[in-house]
């Protein structure tokens, strides 16, 4: 799997974080996948999506975080990553503790501080 694919399942477990994925965030996800050309490699986002689910089932959230995370070596990679799942986060307008959970799994796999962290969300 490529940087593109685990940063499209980052995008889904952040999404699904709460249980449910709102429409808003469903499309919040089409458009990043669109609109960014370093994720245009996303193979079958159906599978991927399905693939995310099922680790999320099998392992619950923080630990399928920190798996579909930890590969992710590349500093620019890495701060996509979170750029997209902040941006999927604000999508539907209420931000669950749970998503709030994905964005500090990322932080401490990624090794940014909190202020970082920050300051990447508001950016977003």
């Amino acid at each position: 799997m490529n940087d593109a694919e685990r940063i499209y399942q980052l995008m889904v477990l952040t999404a699904r974080a709460d249980e449910t994925v709102d429409p808003r965030e469903a499309r919040a996800i089409a458009g990043i996948i669109r609109d960014t050309d370093e994720l245009q490699d996303v193979g079958d986002r159906a599978a991927l999506a399905r693939a995310a689910r099922a680790l999320l089932e099998r392992k619950g959230l923080i630990a399928a975080v920190r798996e579909v995370a930890t590969p992710i070596a590349a500093a620019d990679a890495r701060l996509l990553a979170v750029r997209c799942c902040a941006r999927v986060l604000a999508a539907d307008g209420v931000v669950a503790g749970a998503e709030l959970e994905v964005m500090g799994q990322l932080r401490r796999c990624f090794g940014y501080s909190v202020e970082e962290i920050e300051e990447i969300i508001t950016a977003a």
